[in-house]
């Protein structure tokens, strides 16, 4: 028997049956030799399926077609919905939407397997809406008019289908007065009814039924009997006519009116008219039924028996400004002031007043002042005299017809006063080899309507008893300073009225010498009382007490006593006037004390003013001709100075304060200081003049000797928000540095070296405001402790756009403000060194308005971000275990600012910190938990990497407020509330990552190991 070991297409018959008896032989002694067979595992030859392949949740049956199996047989079934077993039998009706799978497994001697799965899609069922109700007939009111206070008003309900009435509401005029069916209104006007149905649909209203209630008739008020006046005669200024009143019904007497010649004079029982005429007297009655007039009673007024009852003393001083009492009201809208008149009164009688222009226009028309109570010499108040632009003449009269006129123009406006030492001197008299220097040279016109009263003394001139009122003029005179000019016509500008400087100043001199006691303040005295009072006090003085070494506290103390004084001098004003400092500003001269003792005169005075309502000046910029003095060119920029520091006393926008340096910064290694400048309201810019870096010193900490040098090609950078001064060598990585700007003694010519903003506030005044001189040392830290390696906490980022940055917190050096961001490089750490399931975002942050579209602090997508929703809602994010897609949103469920995050558009800078574990994430602001997620992380890394300012490389993503000290932990940072740090991170903290203070650069930080 040929047995074949495989078997060829054209075997025979006999071939394979000897070949298949052959096998089962073999398999006969396999078996009795008890060796095992193997047999073949179960198999679907046909998959099952199900039908239909779609349908609707709670109706649909679904089917399942079984499958066929070889060697062996199904064993069981399984329905899954949304991958929950539903069913395990051939059919299954799925309860909700979802999708359905089906699938079979089979077993056999051979073992078990399962069939493909079988998928169908359930749909919701659809729900029917419930009806919202409906009223089926309108409810109508009856009667359809009547009367207020006697009608009553009744309603008859409406119809409703699908809900009932639940409401009724009766309205006068707008007015609910009843929520039954029935209502009486007391007072006319239109009356409505309507009714509101509700039901499990909804609800709904009928339409407002409406009818007029008509008013009750009411009688019209009448006088029963006339009032009459007494005496029938008198004489002005002498009378008191008095009014019996007359009677009303139906009504009540509501006012009065005592006329002279037409022209109400009082509305009392009583008047005294101070000219003669025809006087009447009239009352007037209201009621329910309308108004009433009583007849006119009416009487004659004589004129006082003798019309020239006084002489008139002319005004001692031409070319002088009185100072207004109020500088608001008045016929021009500017103020009114009193002006004394000295008088000789013979007889009694009421005195009047009119203003007159040099060309006879009368400016304010004859007005009545109080009676003369006496006779003989004294002085006529001359009060309610309008502040105006104008010199103009005072003319008296006591009937209004005669008059005597004034020959000496005066005027009636704004006085500033100013007391001091030798710089004071100069704002009225310009000196030494600025005396022939003329004030039209400096570019200063002297301006009309104003004038001066002042002693500007030498250390050892004698005083005179008082100074004299005088014009600005060029020449010799006493008068003839470029500050006058400038800064009264300043002052006029932008007051409208007459302005004038008074005052006293001695060269040379202690504040020891103004203050009560001293050897000057009996002039100082003497000039403000001569003048009555001011609205502005400017004090110009310290070169002498620097020089002394007086201490700060001294110092304050004088310039308490002395303004206290100068307050009880301003007997017009009182305590209501600007109070103006400029102690010692820009001065090459070393003769006038140490830089300390300088900057101890300065900041007495920068905080006396700023703890009692003054400012002190900023003036950093004046030209001197002596390393001490101003000359006329330095007068009239000191001028400026003051003029803008007086500007909110005036009610007008600006002040004298420039930008402002607080902090700065320097890399390990470097040379550069980075100053952050913070700007004041409206500036935007830096503007510098000259070579300003000679107007900077340097110091080792703790000195004020032995300055740095500066590098000799770029010593300094004026950028848009930071000054950078480059020094000639680095100073070592331990020394921390001081910076002085404008510090004293200055190297050069202030006039010509400096920096100013670009705001002028429409002040007249061309260049913006000087750079805030430094009174104390802009402290910039030592970027390294031991001389070690720089390390680098996270990598630089690499910016899109132009990111602004300005002056942040105290400490904290510079923040990024506005537009641009920056972005990892994909493989430099920070796209993964979040990929754990502990870590902390924190930052700071500033946003003033709510975003249109959420905008992201920085972040990594898929993995953790921080950000501020549309409104201005906080929104902070992390990746969960769910899914790629497993957001979760700390107190909210999206990044639509959805949940219960605060709104931190206030302006304010806030502290945010994301903080995530194993067990979850917790989320501070300003310190305090505000929300925990019990949701565990993902430990997967973000699908994008590290954006700071904006999201996935997305512009329109960028974050439009302020961000600082943007910090990435690999360890949970903060497990309860906390007090948010003062100072920045160093870079060295445990399990610090990435750390970004923004001070001018999206740079990651840096530390010395």
């Amino acid at each position: 028997m040929a047995v074949l070991t495989y078997i060829p297409n054209n075997a025979s018959a006999r071939d394979w049956r000897d070949t298949v008896n052959a096998l089962i032989k073999r398999v006969d002694a396999l078996d009795a030799a008890g060796i095992p067979v193997a047999t073949p595992a179960p198999a679907f030859t046909t998959q099952p399926s199900i039908s239909p392949t779609s349908g609707t949740a709670g109706s649909t049956v679904y089917a399942a077609t079984p499958g066929t199996v070889s060697n062996g047989s199904v064993v069981s079934r399984a329905w899954l919905l949304n991958g929950v077993a539903i069913s395990n039998g051939v059919t299954a009706v799925p309860a909700s939407s979802g999708t359905l799978t089906y699938q079979e497994t089979a077993s056999g001697p051979g073992g078990t397997t399962t069939s493909t799965v079988q998928v169908a899609a359930v749909t919701a069922a659809a729900t029917a809406p419930t009806p919202a109700p409906s009223f089926t007939s309108q409810p109508s009111i009856s009667p359809n008019s009547g009367t207020a206070g006697a009608t009553t008003f009744a309603a008859t309900g409406g119809n409703v289908s699908n809900g009932s009435i639940t409401s009724r509401s009766w309205t006068i005029n707008g007015t609910v007065i009843s929520t039954g069916l029935t209502a009486s209104p007391a007072s006319s006007g239109t009356l409505t009814y309507q009714e509101a149905a509700t039901g499990p649909g909804g609800t709904a209203q009928s339409t407002v039924q409406q009818v007029t209630v008509a008013s009750a008739a009411a009688a019209a008020p009448a006088f029963t009997s006339q009032p009459t006046v007494s005496p029938s005669t008198g004489t002005a200024g002498t009378t008191t006519y008095t009014a019996t009143p007359g009677a009303v019904s139906n009504g009540l007497i509501t006012s009065r009116a005592w006329a002279l010649n037409g022209s109400t004079i009082s509305t009392g029982l009583t008047t005294a008219p101070a000219s003669a005429g025809t006087l009447t007297y009239q009352e007037f009655a209201s009621g329910n039924g309308g108004t009433a007039q009583s007849t006119v009673a009416s009487v004659t007024v004589s004129a006082a028996a003798n019309g020239t009852d006084f002489t008139m003393t002319q005004l001692a001083a031409p070319n002088r400004i009185y100072q207004r009492q109020t500088v608001t009201g008045g016929g021009q809208g500017k103020g009114v002031g009193t002006i004394p008149v000295p008088v000789n009164v013979s007889a009694l009688g009421t005195p009047r007043f009119r203003i007159r222009a040099s060309d006879g226009t009368i400016l304010q028309a004859n007005t009545a002042l109080p009676a003369f109570t006496a006779t003989g010499t004294q002085t006529l108040q001359v009060t309610g005299v309008d502040a105006r632009l104008g010199w103009f003449y005072v003319d008296l009269s006591v009937d209004g017809t005669t008059w005597q006129n004034g020959t000496v123009l005066v005027g009636m406006g704004s006085l500033t006063a100013v007391s001091g030492q030798s710089l004071a001197t100069r704002m009225f008299t310009a000196r030494d080899s600025q005396a022939t220097v003329t004030i039209a040279s400096t570019g200063v016109s002297i301006p009309a309507n104003t004038s001066c009263f002042a002693q500007a003394l030498e250390p050892t001139a004698t005083a005179a008893a008082l100074p004299s009122w005088g014009l600005i003029a060029e020449g010799t005179g006493p008068y003839n300073s470029a500050f006058a000019a400038e800064y009264l016509g300043n002052r006029i500008a932008a007051t409208g009225v007459n302005c004038a400087l008074v005052g006293y100043a001695r060269g040379s001199q202690s504040i020891t010498r103004f203050v009560p006691g001293g050897a000057d303040s009996a002039g100082l005295r003497a000039a403000l009382d001569a003048v009555g009072g001011f609205e502005t006090f400017i004090w110009m003085q310290g070169h002498t007490d620097s020089l002394a070494g007086m201490s700060s506290a001294t110092y304050q103390g004088h310039l308490s006593s002395l303004f206290t004084d100068m307050t009880a001098r301003n007997a017009i004003r009182g305590s209501n006037y600007n109070k103006l400092l400029g102690t010692i500003p820009n001065i090459t001269s070393t003769a006038w004390g140490t830089p300390a003792q300088i900057l101890t005169i300065r900041s007495a005075a920068s905080a006396w003013a700023a703890a009692n309502g003054g400012v002190r000046i900023n003036a950093q910029d004046i030209e001197l001709y002596d390393g001490v003095h101003q000359s006329q060119a330095g007068s009239a920029r000191l001028a400026d100075h003051f003029y803008r520091a007086s500007r909110p006393g005036i009610g007008l926008p600006g002040d004298d304060s420039g930008p402002s340096l607080a902090s700065g910064a320097r890399a390990a290694g470097a040379v550069d200081i980075v100053l952050p400048v913070t700007y004041p309201t409206g500036a935007t810019a830096l503007v510098s003049v000259g070579t300003p870096a000679n107007r900077f010193s340097v110091f080792n900490s703790g000195s004020m000797t032995s300055p740095l040098a500066l590098d000799s090609t770029t010593p300094i950078t004026i950028g848009s928000s930071s000054i950078t001064l480059r020094l000639a060598a680095a100073p070592a990585d331990t020394q921390a540095l001081d910076v002085y700007a404008f510090a004293p003694i200055d190297a050069a010519n202030g006039q010509s070296n400096a920096v100013y903003d670009n705001h002028t506030d429409g002040d007249g005044i061309t260049r913006g405001r000087q750079l805030m001189a430094t009174l104390s040392p802009v402290v910039v830290a030592a970027p390294g402790g031991g001389g070690g390696t720089p390390i680098k906490v996270g990598p630089d980022l690499t910016v899109t756009g132009t990111p602004v940055y300005q002056a942040g917190r105290t400490n904290f050096g510079q923040e990024r403000t506005a537009a641009g961001y920056g972005r990892a490089a994909s493989g430099t750490g920070i796209d993964v060194l979040i990929a754990t399931q502990t870590w902390t975002m924190e930052c700071v942050i500033a946003l003033d308005t709510g975003p249109t579209a959420v905008k992201v602090v920085g972040g990594i997508s898929k993995r953790g971000w921080i950000g501020v929703a549309a409104g201005g809602k906080l929104v902070a994010n992390y990746q969960s275990t769910a899914s790629t897609n497993g957001d979760v949103y700390m107190n909210g469920t999206s990044p639509t600012g959805d949940g219960t995050n605060p709104i931190i558009t206030d302006g304010a800078r806030h502290h945010v910190a994301l903080v995530v574990t194993p067990s979850g994430g917790s989320l501070y602001v300003d310190g305090i938990l505000i929300g925990t997620s019990a949701t565990a992380p993902s430990t997967t890394v973000g699908n994008s990497v590290f954006n700071l300012g904006a999201y996935q490389n997305n512009a329109s993503f960028v974050f439009p407020g302020s961000i600082d000290e943007f910090a990435v932990w690999t360890v949970a940072k903060y497990t309860a509330a906390f007090t948010p740090r003062t100072s920045p991170l160093v870079g060295n903290e445990a399990g610090l990552s990435a750390l970004y203070h923004l001070d001018g650069d999206m740079n990651a930080a840096t530390y010395i190991a």
